[in-house]
C-alpha cells in the first residue's frame, strides 16, 4: 500500500512509474506467449502490453484479480505460464530468496 501511495503521490514516485510502466510495455510486447500472469503492482495495466490470449491478475487482495494467492506461496503448476510480470513483488515479500 505504501509503495502505491509513493507511486501515485510523489513527483519522484510518478516520473519512476511512467519509466517502469514504459520499460514494461517495450519488453512485454516482444514477448510471445499465451498465459501471463501479473503478480504486484494490481493497479498498473501491465497485462494490457501482453500479446497473451489469457491474462491472469494475480494479488492477495484486489479486487479485480482473477486469481488470489500471496506471492510466496504460489500454486501454479510447473510450465503452466508463458510469463511472469513480478513488478516490485521480491522488494516488497518477506521472503524473497525462496
Amino acid at each position: 500500500m505504501y509503495l502505491n501511495q509513493w507511486f501515485d503521490q510523489s513527483s519522484s514516485g510518478g516520473y519512476l512509474k511512467e519509466k517502469e510502466l514504459d520499460f514494461y510495455r517495450r519488453s512485454v510486447q516482444e514477448v510471445h506467449g499465451e498465459v501471463w500472469v501479473q503478480m504486484g503492482m494490481a493497479s498498473w495495466p501491465l497485462l494490457s502490453f501482453c500479446n497473451g490470449r489469457v491474462l491472469i491478475l494475480q494479488a492477495d487482495n484486489a479486487e479485480n484479480a482473477d486469481v488470489c494467492m500471496q506471492p510466496d506461496a504460489l500454486a501454479w503448476t510447473h510450465a503452466s505460464l508463458d510469463g511472469v510480470l513480478l513488478p516490485h513483488v521480491l522488494s516488497c515479500c518477506s521472503e524473497p530468496d525462496r
